[in-house]
């Protein structure tokens, strides 16, 4: 299951090269829906709500903090699966916040994020580091994290190339 998933990616070819393969294969070979929407624009609250399948107001998780906020005792539907009997493996960016943590929840079988693939880029001699001046691909905002204002940065619009070879690209690593 993917969950920040454009509906017209699925099938996408670009340059004669299928762009998502093993999505396009999830698809054919799952359920896919045509009029599905997100709880909330933002990855940690839809990522959240996704996993406890409470909305962000009922779970708690409301905005994008990484300072401690988590839902309250929600079930995540990995866990539910892991009882069940089914192989769990989470693969990509985490942001699913809930307590205790959805790692000491699940025994996952294999658990692949973005700690991994920064270490790989170091195994691979690759230098990410932002490059000085950079800071206008963040945004800084005011929040309202619980009755109080907090500033924050998150990514905008703003992109910049990937200047290192594509096959060291974080969603060709996570694919």
């Amino acid at each position: 299951m993917t969950d920040h998933q454009r509906a017209d990616s699925i099938g996408m070819v670009q340059a004669g090269v299928e762009v998502t393969p093993n999505l396009n294969r999830l698809a054919a070979e799952g359920t896919v829906f045509t009029r599905a929407y997100t709880t909330s624009p933002l990855c940690v609250p839809a990522r959240t709500a996704l996993a406890t399948g409470k909305y962000p107001t009922k779970n708690g998780v409301v905005f994008n903090d990484w300072r401690g906020i988590r839902a309250g005792d929600h079930k995540p539907i990995h866990q539910f699966l892991a009882e069940s009997g089914y192989d769990v493996a989470h693969i990509g960016v985490h942001h699913i916040r809930v307590k205790p943590t959805i790692q000491r929840r699940v025994p996952f079988v294999k658990w692949l994020d973005n700690s991994d693939y920064n270490r790989y880029l170091v195994e691979e001699g690759i230098d990410v580091t932002p490059p000085e001046g950079t800071g206008a691909f963040k945004r800084e905002v005011i929040e309202n994290q619980n009755g109080k204002p907090v500033r924050v940065k998150y990514s905008n619009t703003r992109c910049a190339l990937w200047g290192h070879p594509v096959e060291h690209f974080k969603d060709i690593y996570f694919c």
